[in-house]
């Protein structure tokens, strides 16, 4: 081989990291992906919330309710709460604050805890790790 032959060889522009050879880019006006989304494809959210929708059956004591598959694990949830699981509990408190940001103890309910009571549920909020001072 002769330097000739290599120097003609080569291009006359940088070929590299996101620099691909001039004759495998994309023509103008044409897509590297032609076909596209199919149409009728579902996202994330639309497959979810039809899931979260669908109706099923569940049993309450000696009777069975249809209830949205949603509506079972909130209600799973809030039973779970009542038994005293503290996870489910703060999971409550958590889903209430994202769906109702304002969803607190009105000033009128709270004139009846004492300071003696508000000073225990700071150190349990405190130990649990759920302080928000």
């Amino acid at each position: 081989m002769t330097e000739d032959n290599t120097e003609e060889s080569k291009p006359e522009y940088e070929i590299g990291y996101r620099k691909p050879p001039k004759n495998t880019r994309f023509s103008p006006g044409k897509s590297g992906n032609p076909k596209g989304r199919p149409k009728g494809a579902k996202g994330l959210s639309t497959v979810f919330m039809e899931e979260a929708n669908k109706r099923v059956t569940v049993r309450t004591g000696n009777s069975t309710q249809k209830l949205t598959q949603i509506q079972a694990i909130i209600k799973r949830l809030f039973h779970k709460a009542m038994e005293g699981d503290s996870r489910a509990i703060a999971k409550v408190v958590e889903v209430g604050r994202i769906i109702e940001p304002q969803l607190t103890l009105a000033e009128t309910e709270r004139q009846d805890v004492t300071q003696e009571d508000e000073a225990i549920i700071q150190d349990l909020l405190r130990r649990r790790g759920m302080n928000n001072d």
